[in-house]
């Protein structure tokens, strides 16, 4: 089932009897993600971390996946990080989902600390913070299907949220291609009256999945009315630093009610459901937090991670200054933008230096243009001052009078 290649005892590296050199990654951990040792064989590391009786028996049932691609079948399995993700999630989403009157056993992390940290009854399952290209759509794949079969979820209902038609129809592919380790079907809403009519029908069991744009409100509706008050469904938001705010909601001048985001229907309709986020960009800003809305981190495979194992490249970033410069000649021989677009401290010494050349200026069009800017001047210091609610000093000038400068429409030599 398995094959693995090492040169000198010291590098190994694991994939599917399928997988090209590519595919081909190390295992970097033991017990869980934060068991990586830094000075030990990597062959010694995935004998250890790989093949524990426990983790492997864990392994061969919810962690491979077999997909059609024309006329072959390609078999999948998941990486290290995808692997201890899933376990992760899976015990904290149970906890977060338990009665807060049941004592269960806390989970020790010290990089991802969420899963000691998760409350019963929290309804918060924590983040998966998986950097791009990482896998995701697999590791909640096989996230799904291991909370499946846990006996304290009570045969769940999962509901896969994301934010564009196009992620959904992907995810929607990849979680068909796997209904063997599933062990259900998966459907899809293609409207929000199908959803709602599918999440209040639905009793037990299943995989739903939306956008969250069909948990917007019909027409006269104040708010989402309550589809199931269920503890067991758990929705699964892909692209969680998305679309998943707006709870506190805004005031609509022009209808007079206040708006809420997607979310806060969403929960509406779900009241009692527990929520996990998959992202690879989360995000912390006053109105936009991330772990505020799912709690904290369970599993963190960052860039650095993906580059020590090479799954991705190193991106390097070099600061550059943008060199503009500007058409001297068409600047000095057009009046217009000449007086338009320079500052005072730059006409002056320009005109004294005699830079603007003579046979190219009409003394006609230059008297207009600088008394154009002359009177521009003025308006934006006199907007300045009344902005700012002050006047001119007594001696000046009490009313300003903008005289415009008639000058015959003929050359000077």
């Amino acid at each position: 089932m398995w094959r693995w290649w090492f040169s000198d005892g010291w590098t190994a590296r694991i994939g599917s009897l399928t997988a090209n050199a590519e595919r081909m990654l190390p295992w970097r951990t033991i017990s869980n993600e934060d068991d990586r040792p830094r000075l030990q064989l990597e062959l010694e590391t995935l004998v250890r971390g790989f093949f524990q009786p426990a983790l492997f028996l864990d392994y061969i049932r919810h962690f491979v996946l077999f997909e059609q691609d024309g006329d072959a079948v390609i078999k999948k399995i998941a990486g290290y990080h995808q692997f201890h993700a899933v376990r992760e999630a899976v015990r904290a989403t149970v906890i977060a989902a338990s009665s807060p009157d049941k004592g269960l056993l806390m989970v020790r992390e010290d990089r991802a600390t969420y899963g000691k940290e998760v409350k019963p009854g929290s309804r918060k399952a924590g983040v998966v913070w998986h950097t791009q290209g990482s896998g995701k759509s697999i590791t909640m794949a096989c996230y799904a299907g291991k909370l499946l079969q846990q006996p304290e979820m009570k045969n769940p209902t999962l509901v896969v949220v994301t934010d564009r038609n196009d992620l959904d129809g992907q995810l929607f592919a990849t979680f068909c291609a796997a209904a063997d380790l599933l062990k259900t079907i998966p459907v899809q809403a293609s409207s929000r009256d199908e959803l709602r009519e599918m999440l209040a029908s639905r009793q037990a069991g299943g995989i739903i999945f939306t956008t969250v744009q069909k948990f917007a409100l019909q027409d006269e509706e104040d708010e989402h009315p309550l589809l199931s008050d269920r503890s067991n469904i758990v929705v699964i938001s892909d692209e969680a630093h998305r679309s998943q705010y707006g709870m506190k909601g805004r005031f609509d001048e022009k209808s007079g009610k206040y708006v809420f985001g997607y979310a806060k229907h969403l929960r509406d309709a779900l009241k009692n459901a527990t929520f996990i986020g998959f992202t690879g960009t989360p995000i912390s800003l006053e109105d936009k937090d991330t772990r505020a809305v799912f709690g904290d981190y369970v599993s963190i495979y960052d860039i650095q991670d993906a580059v020590d194992d090479g799954a991705t490249v190193p991106i390097f970033f070099e600061s550059r200054l943008a060199k503009l410069d500007v058409n001297q000649t068409d600047f000095l021989h057009s009046p217009a933008l000449f007086f338009k677009s320079a500052p005072w401290f730059f006409i002056v010494p320009t005109l004294l230096r005699g830079n603007v050349a003579p046979r190219h200026i009409c003394v006609y069009r230059l008297t207009k243009h600088l008394c154009q800017f002359i009177v521009s001047t003025i308006e934006r210091s006199w907007q300045m001052c009344t902005a700012a609610k002050t006047t001119f000093p007594r001696r000046s000038v009490g009313t300003i009078k903008l005289f415009k400068i008639q000058a015959a429409g003929r050359r000077f030599h």
